[in-house]
């Protein structure tokens, strides 16, 4: 009995040691953040200010020429949200790339740009800017969708800082506790389901 009770008693033990660990870690392994090389365009997924803002700063840095965004509209002579956005930082019309199709999520963002850079072979590297918690899932994305369009591309992962997420106590508040559970049902919908959509 004593023998039973001991060995429940390391069991419950270690399982409370490792909790912290893991929970800790599931926040931190979605988080991508690359050494930075000169590449030939910025990927920016469309969503809160601060992913631009990260956008430009990195163009104003010298490390791509160029901002890829895709428009909100069809319409190809509206100006965007997102453009004017990068225009109010200094960024040259030149520079921003409009592409004119519209996108629903993340996994349809991923599939076009890379079918966009097919037909733009040009462009060989690539810097990602999006949220933090989003990187892990963009870079699975991207080489899903790179390896089924036979696409050569070198990807750089830059996320931009989010003041809510909380990557250390993920669990601690709600806006980063329903993100991490959410990134990780999406990861395994498209791993799953959604890919064969495609």
């Amino acid at each position: 009995m004593r023998r039973k009770l001991l060995i429940w008693f390391i069991v419950i033990f270690t399982i409370l040691l490792v909790i912290p660990f893991f929970l800790s870690r599931a926040a931190t392994v979605l988080v991508l953040n690359s050494p930075l090389e000169k590449c030939d365009a910025i990927l920016l997924y469309l969503g809160d200010s601060f992913r631009t803002e990260k956008a430009a700063s990195l163009y104003k840095k010298g490390y791509a020429s160029k901002i890829l965004f895709f428009s909100v509209t069809t319409d190809s002579l509206k100006t965007t949200p997102t453009q004017m956005h990068l225009a109010s930082y200094g960024i040259p019309d030149s520079c921003i790339i409009k592409i004119n199709r519209v996108v629903q999520n993340t996994a349809e963002e991923s599939h076009e740009f890379i079918s966009f850079l097919k037909s733009n072979p040009d462009v060989k590297r690539v810097i990602v800017v999006s949220s933090p918690y989003h990187m892990l899932r963009i870079r699975y994305l991207l080489h899903h969708f790179k390896k089924k369009q036979q696409v050569s591309l070198e990807i750089f992962f830059s996320p931009a800082h989010d003041t809510r997420f909380n990557i250390e106590r993920w669990w601690s508040n709600s806006f980063s506790r329903n993100i991490v559970l959410k990134e990780y049902l999406k990861l395994g919908y498209f791993m799953l389901i959604d890919k064969y959509n495609f």
